[in-house]
């Protein structure tokens, strides 16, 4: 997606998920109350979310549509204030009023304040941008952090990817809400880790194709 709120992230990020073999076709979660037709996969990019959060926490249609197709198996990766709209609830300053989120990720994103950072991390479990064991790189904004949080049966949100900060013990982010997201405050850059683009366009790909297969009429027996 790309609109005016969310246009934070790496340009090169499109580019080398076009050159891995997908269609980008964006659209405006600001203005539209619907996602594209026959799609994989959701880029939810980093946003400016303190000046769009409010106007963005009224468009219910947009919110449902992003829940819907999550809930379908579609992939989803978000990044940044990206995926603090994609949370149960977020704040636009700290302590504010909760504005109604995706919900995606049955938590609450809290403001927080850290330096912004360029980091490695790890990916700790297997997920759409690849293996665990897996090496990303990016930069860790500071800016949002995941509040208390549960999966469904008493089970807490596993954290999926440890950052190695220069100069502090490894730290967790980086959430699997379901088998097919991925979604972390920080901005990964895809260009130093050419398997995360791959990744995602092939685990799109695979939902695609299979809504496809789905949407075909059925034979009639001869």
């Amino acid at each position: 997606d790309l609109d005016s709120c969310f246009s934070v992230g790496f340009p090169d990020n499109l580019d080398l998920l076009r050159h891995a073999g997908a269609e980008l076709v964006p659209f405006s979660p600001l203005a539209d109350s619907t996602l594209p037709q026959r799609i994989g996969g959701v880029y939810v990019t980093g946003a400016y979310l303190k000046a769009y959060g409010e106007d963005l926490s009224r468009n219910n249609h947009i919110r449902r549509a992003l829940k819907e197709f999550s809930d379908a198996g579609g992939v989803v990766y978000s990044e940044g204030a990206g995926t603090a709209f994609l949370c149960r609830s977020y704040q636009l300053e700290r302590g504010g009023r909760k504005y109604p989120g995706v919900g995606i990720i049955p938590a609450d994103a809290l403001l927080t304040s850290r330096d912004r950072v360029h980091f490695s991390a790890e990916l700790v479990d297997d997920t759409v941008l690849g293996f665990s064991g897996s090496i990303v790189k990016g930069i860790s904004l500071g800016d949002w952090t995941l509040g208390e949080g549960h999966a469904g049966a008493g089970r807490q949100i596993a954290n999926a990817m440890w950052i190695q900060l220069p100069g502090l013990s490894p730290v967790l982010d980086g959430v699997s809400a379901t088998a097919q997201s991925f979604s972390t405050f920080s901005l990964l850059h895809f260009g130093a880790s050419p398997q995360v683009a791959k990744s995602l366009v092939e685990a799109a790909q695979v939902v695609e194709q299979a809504h496809a297969r789905s949407a075909r009429p059925t034979e009639a027996r001869q």
